[in-house]
């Protein structure tokens, strides 16, 4: 199915599918050069279920080879491009990788390797192979290789934040599937013009936008990595209509806009997910756009399953609806479904969910139980069938056997004027097992205490919910896909806990 994606535009020569720092990509071009690819990965022996690991930032090679590999039936490995050497090493070993091919701002972890290395560079290295040996044209095409829906066609690892990284199998099945779950949901159509400012090694950049676009025959806008300013420009001179981003980068984006009160008027679809969206700044957001924010929630394991379509501020912050093509359940821990307001574990049903984690049968039989995916995820559902997300089970707070999720607290403290980034956990007690802790960036360096942030919960929280501790960070530590790094944040505060740090610490 994958390798069709192409086909159905290769013959169109004036049709232009990827931009990338002023260079025009053709859907003709992006499918020849994809072709000349698998010839010589072919040659240098890949074959079917070969695993070819890419380590790089975003950039158009990332896309044809995607193609190529899917091509040769082989499986495609992309690595999180902010890795470094143990990181890196630790997926290579996982994933028994049969070849690397990377760029040359990566070249400085590539320790202790002894595997088949190609690298995106202008210079020649000893080490490893140029990447140009891999576009020579006068290679002798592939043979025909038959590649079935079942087939592995990618391993996606996991971030990590709460344990180490797991290899997630996708089918090409269930990666087309998840891609057409996407188009169907948001009708998205060749006149689509996405920005793409996610990184295209996950899966969110990778089926949300790249392949969903491509499949529509859409047209790309690939930026290296997301920046406020040369996104807003693009958005005006190439009328993106379609963008997805992580919260911490709509709010940059949000404060550049309001600042330069530049004109996104072009702006159809603009999804985020990955973390909580504060309503703040999904209203903000539409006063200076006129857009709204189409907040989602998935995971590697199950791609966008749902999604808040509904432009009705009443919903505003809910995580809307299944997806089409999506089955929700949220159920309690003896998987019963649980009655509408109530909070349960979500599990999805659907032809995009994983078909397991890489040579972890543990972790796969925990997730995936007969066709569902347990997703961690805790929300509860209204009367109107929107879904409304509460938290993570490992991540929930137990206050003397009360429950309380991280996010309810964040939400009322991102609404204080000296607050500007929050993120709430569990700080040890004798007598209570945990109480709840603030971590926060503040605007402008302005002073806050703990008994500040009293005072403006008192009416907003219930006392049991009110933060016990404060801790104020200069910068919140996020992990690889740019999510809140709650692991670092409680290491942080576990480490001044041992060392007797009174409130109002800074970090």
């Amino acid at each position: 199915m994958l390798n069709k994606i192409l086909a159905t535009w290769k013959s169109d020569q004036k049709r232009i599918a990827v931009i990338f720092n002023s260079t025009h990509y053709t859907y003709s071009e992006i499918f020849f050069i994809s072709s000349i690819v698998a010839n010589n990965l072919y040659q240098q022996g890949i074959r079917k279920g070969s695993r070819i690991a890419l380590f790089m930032n975003n950039r158009p090679e990332l896309i044809y080879l995607y193609f190529a590999i899917f091509k040769l039936g082989a499986i495609a490995v992309p690595i999180n491009y902010r890795y470094k050497s143990v990181e890196l090493n630790t997926v290579l070993q996982n994933c028994q990788a049969n070849m690397l091919i990377t760029e040359s701002e990566k070249e400085q972890y590539l320790t202790r390797l002894s595997l088949k290395i190609f690298s995106i560079s202008d210079e020649f290295n000893k080490n490893w192979d140029n990447f140009s040996l891999l576009l020579d044209k006068t290679t002798a095409p592939h043979p025909d290789i038959e590649v079935r829906e079942d087939d592995l066609g990618a391993i996606l690892y996991t971030s990590g934040s709460t344990s180490q990284p797991k290899g997630v199998m996708h089918s090409h099945h269930t990666l087309f599937a998840a891609a057409q779950n996407l188009i169907k949901t948001i009708n998205q159509n060749e006149t689509c013009i996405s920005g793409i400012t996610l990184p295209i090694c996950h899966i969110a950049g990778m089926i949300g936008q790249v392949i969903s676009t491509l499949l529509v025959g859409g047209k790309i806008i690939l930026f290296p990595k997301f920046d406020p300013v040369s996104l807003v420009k693009a958005i005006e001179k190439h009328k993106i209509t379609h963008l997805q981003m992580v919260p911490i980068n709509l709010v940059e984006l949000v404060n550049y806009v309001d600042q330069t009160h530049a004109d996104l008027t072009s702006l159809r679809c603009v999804m985020v997910g990955g973390d909580k969206v504060p309503e703040t700044i999904q209203e903000k957001f539409l006063k200076l756009t006129h857009c709204y924010i189409t907040e989602v929630m998935g995971m590697t394991e199950s791609f966008s399953y749902c999604v808040n379509l509904l432009q009705n501020t009443k919903k505003l912050g809910s995580v809307g609806q299944a997806a089409a093509g999506v089955e929700i359940n949220i159920v309690d821990k003896y998987d019963h479904a649980v009655k509408n307001l109530e909070v349960g574990e979500i599990k999805i049903h659907s032809q995009a969910n994983m078909i397991g984690y890489w040579k972890n049968r543990k972790e796969t039989i925990k997730t995936l139980k007969n066709g569902w995916i347990y997703s961690g995820d805790l929300a509860y559902q209204d009367q109107d069938k929107f879904i409304w997300f509460v938290g993570r089970k490992k991540q929930l707070i137990i206050r003397g056997g009360s429950n309380i999720s991280p996010q309810e607290v964040e939400n009322v403290l991102i609404q204080h004027p000296s607050i500007k980034e929050t993120c709430v956990v569990g700080y040890p007690d004798q007598n209570l097992n945990q109480i709840v802790c603030a971590c926060v960036v503040l605007n402008n360096q302005v002073a806050l205490s703990l008994q500040d942030i009293k005072n403006f919960c008192k009416n907003l929280l219930s006392d049991y919910k009110t933060p016990e501790k404060l801790f104020i960070f200069k910068k919140l530590p996020r992990n690889a896909t740019g999510k809140l790094d709650r692991k670092k944040i409680i290491a942080t505060a576990l480490k001044l806990h041992n060392q007797h740090i009174d409130d109002d610490q800074d970090c």
